[in-house]
């Protein structure tokens, strides 16, 4: 099945954000944050700004990306991601039980599934304001195969970093 990954072209994701999603973690778009907060987006500033304007929501360790790219995801890790958004919504987000969370950690997974219509390595961006009082999300799609080449040489490749997997000072 496809499914939405973390892009990480550099560091800056580590600047930006309070937390940030490690490279090839499975990501949503991550609505219910701003759906069920109490907070006012109008009020947010710095690293939780950068969050709600355009940050996919990382669904291990649960911090932000800037880009997301068209992956693969086994039917055992969306079930997990399901169950892992389902119990943050409980402990973050006053759900009042795991089994009333599911259906909106289930939509959640969905809408990002949805999103990969695309051919896998596709980037999608994501970019939210609030107009006339409600959240509006928007969404682009680059094709880092037409996007990021110039004169026919690519400028960059995506290059999985498992080295910092296990090293508890890298974000």
């Amino acid at each position: 099945m496809k499914f939405l990954r973390a892009v990480r072209l550099d560091d800056s994701d580590d600047q930006v954000f309070l937390a940030s999603a490690k490279a090839g973690e499975p990501v949503v778009a991550g609505s219910f944050l701003w759906a069920f907060s109490d907070e006012d987006p109008a009020g947010f500033r710095g690293r939780r700004l950068n969050a709600f304007r355009s940050g996919f929501l990382g669904t291990v360790d649960f911090g932000h990306c800037t880009l997301a790219a068209v992956g693969d995801i086994t039917d055992l890790e969306y079930k997990q991601l399901i169950e892992r958004l389902a119990q943050y919504m409980v402990d973050h987000y006053g759900a009042p039980s795991l089994v009333a969370a599911l259906p909106t950690a289930r939509a959640e997974a969905e809408f990002a599934a949805g999103l990969c219509d695309r051919d896998p390595g596709h980037f999608i961006a994501l970019e939210r304001e609030v107009v006339l009082g409600e959240i509006s999300e928007s969404y682009r799609s680059i094709d880092p195969g037409q996007a990021w080449q110039h004169d026919s040489t690519p400028v960059f490749r995506i290059v999985a970093d498992d080295a910092n997997a296990e090293d508890p000072t890298h974000d």
